[in-house]
């Protein structure tokens, strides 16, 4: 077996020229067909004892040297990779083959290569960034928040609706004269302050009675995501069957006892009171790790490939589409891609950045052996396992179905080490 490897001038890809010997080629034919006469029925034979030219007549020639040549290439890849020492980002795609009786095989593969990062003097530097500051009055905010999420609906005493009020509505809506699909409701409780229903949709029943029957003239958004109703102007018929008012409760120790574990209301603003004081302190730190981590990348000096942009891209999309549900990741790109050009581009942009800072990442992890230990990668699962509010047995499950899940979780815990180690390493003043 011979072995040239060449690659281009950006060392991003490798190109591979193998060449097996006859007598190394011809025994591997041998044993593929061997392996496939065991696995198909043929008439007139028992399974594997048709003979090798009846073989190939029912699966065909180069089924079997494809076979034979599967079978070959991980010993042939494997020396390749360790004799000139190629760091490789994915697994190498066979081009070309010339597989001629009698005559040596010869292969073309390609590999794509982890490109080279440079960046130096990423330590002892000195940044800033905004401060983040409490707003003032920030605990009685808090509460006025507290008391809004408990107000209560009550039937109000008067029978005009205002802005504030909650409304119980039969609605029916048309357009040009047709009813629109999945448009119509009834006893449905809104609310005229919070509504998400379209723009002046609410707004419009303000002012209105109750038992009122009415028509209000909207108009759906352009960006609407039923493509066939967006941007056209309705119609909707609207009878106010209820009108409620929102009564807040007293704000003292009682209140507090509903809402909380306390038995005073000072104890409950004592406890917003550090919450507050914890989470200014905590979001400062992250504004400078962020800020270091951030800045340091920009040092970075590495060679993105297409290919590579591409592939995350579609990772991107994966992870998408499961979250929104919306079917397979590549159904999902086609329609990102058919309806918005510009969020494809925005998806390409994010894939490049992340394989940047991917790979800048392990250049710094690797130059100063930061490692992830076991213990460490064990707390980001349980970590994970919490976020998603489920236990470790369902996220080792989902691992054992996945392997690239671990190897992102991986990725998340080297990239925390290496932002506290830079974090450690450089100094940002808040302004």
């Amino acid at each position: 077996m011979e072995i040239k490897v060449e690659k281009n001038e950006n060392n991003t890809i490798a190109k591979l020229d193998i060449i097996f010997d006859v007598k190394e080629s011809q025994k591997a034919y041998d044993i593929a067909c061997r392996n496939i006469a065991n696995s198909v029925n043929i008439p007139g034979f028992r399974r594997g004892k048709a003979p090798k030219h009846i073989l190939e007549k029912h699966v065909g020639a180069e089924y079997i040297k494809r076979e034979a040549i599967e079978s070959m290439l991980p010993k042939a890849f494997h020396k390749a990779i360790v004799d000139n020492n190629l760091d490789i980002l994915s697994e190498p795609a066979v081009i070309d083959y010339k597989f001629e009786n009698n005559e040596p095989v010869t292969v073309k593969a390609e590999v794509e290569l982890r490109p080279e990062v440079k960046i130096e003097n990423y330590k002892d530097l000195t940044f800033e960034t905004e401060r983040y500051t409490r707003k003032e009055n920030d605990v009685q905010e808090e509460l006025d928040n507290l008391v809004k999420k408990s107000a209560e609906l009550k039937t109000a005493e008067h029978e005009t609706a205002t802005g504030e009020d909650s409304v119980v509505i039969d609605f029916k809506g048309y357009i040009d004269g047709e009813p629109i699909e999945h448009g119509d409701g009834k006893d449905y409780l809104l609310d005229l302050a919070n509504s998400a229903f379209i723009p002046g949709f609410a707004e419009a029943i303000v002012g209105h009675n109750l038992n009122e029957e009415f028509d209000i003239n909207v108009k759906f958004p352009d960006d609407y995501h039923d493509e066939k109703i967006k941007g056209k102007d309705a119609v909707f018929n609207i009878k106010i069957n209820e009108i409620k008012s929102k009564v807040m409760p007293e704000l003292n120790d009682e209140f507090a006892k509903k809402v909380s574990s306390f038995e005073t209301l000072d104890e409950l603003k004592a406890d917003i009171e550090k919450y507050l004081s914890e989470y200014e302190e905590k979001e400062n730190i992250r504004r400078k790790e962020k800020k270091i981590f951030d800045e340091v990348m920009k040092l970075g000096e590495v060679e993105v490939t297409d290919a590579m942009i591409e592939r995350e891209s579609r990772n991107l999309l994966n992870e998408y589409a499961a979250k929104f549900q919306s079917g397979s990741g590549v159904e999902f790109g086609k329609l990102l891609e058919a309806k918005n050009p510009e969020l494809m581009q925005n998806i390409k942009d994010e894939a490049k950045n992340r394989i940047k800072n991917t790979l800048i990442i392990a250049k710094i992890a690797q130059d100063e052996n930061i490692q992830v230990t076991p213990q460490e990668l064990q707390t980001k699962i349980e970590e994970l396992a919490y976020a998603y509010n489920t236990s470790l047995d369902v996220i080792y499950e989902e691992i054992r179905k996945n392997s690239n899940i671990i190897h992102g979780i991986s990725q998340q815990a080297l990239m925390d080490k290496v932002s506290k180690f830079l974090a450690e390493k450089n100094t940002v003043n808040l302004v």
